[in-house]
């Protein structure tokens, strides 16, 4: 297998790339070509288009790995992330800090029967016919 640079460079041109995204162009594509080398059977990639796939993915992970926007195919946009954290606040760690949190009711800082271990105070909080358990303070 061999990588056109002339038509890389001239993509580089095209696009304004500067040093560091032109460093990322060259990993991502040579990512691209080492898993269609790595995936073996060429009748199978060429039919089935399945290589492709991995291919891409491939050239992609490198984009996202290198933290490098991919402006000429558009593979990985740095900016995704940002997405991705904010689907992690609103849908995955808000519902499982209130699912961990104390209801109001229960944060009252009441005296500790020690003979029962089902009071709770400040911060802390039970499970049913358990010992307390301390919450994190984020």
């Amino acid at each position: 297998m061999t990588i056109n640079y002339a038509a890389i460079d001239r993509t580089k041109n095209d696009f304004g790339l500067n040093i560091s995204e032109s460093l990322a162009l060259d990993a991502g594509l040579v990512g691209h070509e080492g898993a269609h080398v790595g995936a073996g059977g060429f009748l199978t990639e060429f039919f089935t288009m399945h290589g492709e796939h991995t291919a891409y993915y491939s050239e992609s992970l490198t984009y996202q790995g290198l933290h490098n926007t991919d402006r000429p195919t558009g593979l990985w946009n740095e900016s995704w992330v940002l997405v991705d954290v904010n689907y992690w606040n609103k849908s995955v760690k808000r519902p499982l800090k209130l699912f961990y949190t104390p209801r109001r009711s229960q944060t009252k800082s009441r005296r500790i029967n020690h003979e029962n271990t089902e009071a709770v105070s400040e911060g802390f909080g039970s499970y049913p016919d358990s010992q307390p358990f301390r919450l994190g303070t984020s």
